[in-house]
């Protein structure tokens, strides 16, 4: 019995371990879904962010031109970090939830763009 408790404690640290946070960066450009955020080709390690993932969105002006959409979906990531010159645009009925981001809950709950702020680790949405 005991032997059965530590392989069930052991598996179940295994299964948190394996949901860890991982990151996700953006690079657009997949052809014909250059800027759908929930197209694997679109990220470098090519799978869609989820709620555990750390998302970096690049400035992809010197590269794909393909800033990333969320049109019609509810999203929710751990943290965004948006380098300058990035943008993200937030469709109507889109959603995104970063729900660890510097321990702040984000919520971006109407149509608009997500852009870096002024300030380090800050970011700006303007409604449309």
């Amino acid at each position: 019995m005991k032997n059965a408790l530590v392989l069930t404690a052991l598996l179940t640290l295994t299964s948190l371990s394996l949901q860890a946070q991982k990151i996700a960066t953006w690079k657009g450009g997949a052809p014909g879904h250059a800027t759908e955020w929930n197209y694997p080709a679109n990220w470098k390690e090519n799978r869609v962010p989820n709620e555990f993932s750390q998302v970096i969105i690049p400035d992809v002006s010197a590269s794909t031109f393909s800033n990333p959409v969320l049109d019609g979906e509810v999203v929710e990531i751990w943290s965004l970090q948006m380098f300058s010159g990035a943008s993200l645009r937030i469709g109507k009925s889109a959603r995104l939830i970063v729900t660890g981001q510097d321990s702040r809950a984000f919520m971006a709950l109407q149509e608009g763009e997500v852009r870096p702020g002024n300030t380090a680790n800050s970011l700006v949405f303007a409604s449309r």
